[in-house]
């Protein structure tokens, strides 16, 4: 275990002037996947380097116990499950997904298909300064909490 978190603090060092990930490429269903992920700095005391969807924050990039990175919910992120919309093949510990090539998307039925998911990382100076606020205050009003 203390060999896997010294290799995402490394990821996460690199990622330090890159905050952001940006997917893009996913379609139908598999759209709501794209946009701008942001590092989590929370979770790097668990030994992995994760990144929320700024726009939907239930939807993760994350590394998962198979060793491919995955795009998932909450709670198979917390798992670190193996199951989700897309995933990476198999890395080493500490890449970080923007380099990683050859990504899956699920398309129903336990089936998969090798996508045109592109992930690239890009400064947080160049993202949307309100980060998702207006999504995250619009849900809020939907479910009644400030």
């Amino acid at each position: 275990h203390e060999h896997a978190a010294g290799s995402w603090r490394r990821a996460y060092s690199t990622m330090r002037d890159n905050w952001l990930l940006e997917i893009t490429g996913a379609e139908g269903e598999l759209a709501a996947i794209n946009g701008a992920y942001e590092l989590r700095p929370l979770y790097l005391e668990q030994g992995l380097t994760v990144f929320q969807h700024r726009a939907n924050p239930g939807i993760w990039l994350y590394p998962g116990k198979d060793r491919r990175w995955w795009v998932s919910t909450s709670q198979r992120k917390d798992a670190q499950d193996s199951a989700g919309w897309a995933c990476s093949e198999p890395v080493e510990l500490g890449t970080l997904p923007n380099v990683v090539e050859g990504w899956n998307l699920f398309t129903g039925e336990r089936s998969w298909q090798g996508g045109a998911l592109s992930i690239r990382a890009k400064p947080l100076k160049d993202a949307d300064p309100t980060g998702g606020l207006a999504w995250t205050t619009a849900m809020g009003e939907l479910d009644g909490t400030p």
